[in-house]
């Protein structure tokens, strides 16, 4: 499936508000995942995003949205700050997105995330695991890492080994090679 862009209609306040928090050309780096629905099937591993966080902070200022709020309490959001980061509290939906639209490129599991970057035409290095691949849906500017595996797309809400293997397979060098072709 390859879904059509949209882009979220934002005010010029919260552009300008966007505007001050960070840096004209960043790395948006998304360490959460929503474990309240699909387990741990999409938890690249915070230690993994920490040192891809490391490694790029050096070419590119990292920025991350933290989840915050209820939602984010209803959803078991619970990854530590970034080291080598802006690190900001996502708690008003629009203002993470008016943030979000200013980067030049991200990185997530896919979900959400990859979702708005996209509708913004902002390519997403897309961590899809065994949980989802591009035969599920893709954007066109992203570059997806995967596991090519029979079971993969699993999809599964329960934890699953699969998907495990699936993220154990994806290292931090295959994503920030992945990375260097959007700087």
């Amino acid at each position: 499936f390859k879904p059509s862009r949209y882009a979220v209609r934002l005010t010029e306040s919260e552009i300008k508000t966007a505007s001050k928090l960070v840096p004209d050309n960043f790395v948006l780096i998304n360490p959460d995942y929503k474990s309240s629905f699909f387990s741990t099937n999409k938890n690249w591993g915070f230690k993994k995003y920490q040192e891809l966080a490391n490694r790029l902070s050096k070419d590119i200022p990292v920025v991350r949205v933290k989840p915050a709020g209820k939602y984010a309490k209803r959803s078991n959001y619970a990854e530590p700050h970034l080291e080598n980061a802006i690190n900001i509290k996502g708690e008003d939906i629009r203002q993470s997105i008016a943030i979000m639209s200013k980067a030049k490129f991200g990185v997530t599991s896919h979900g959400f995330i990859t979702h708005i970057l996209s509708g913004f035409n902002i390519p997403v290095v897309d961590i899809q695991g065994g949980h989802t691949d591009t035969s599920s849906m893709y954007y066109e500017n992203n570059i997806a890492i995967g596991y090519d595996h029979p079971k993969t797309p699993c999809g599964a809400t329960y934890p699953c080994t699969h998907c495990d293997e699936a993220n154990e397979y994806i290292t931090v060098d295959m994503v920030y090679e992945a990375c260097k072709k959007l700087l």
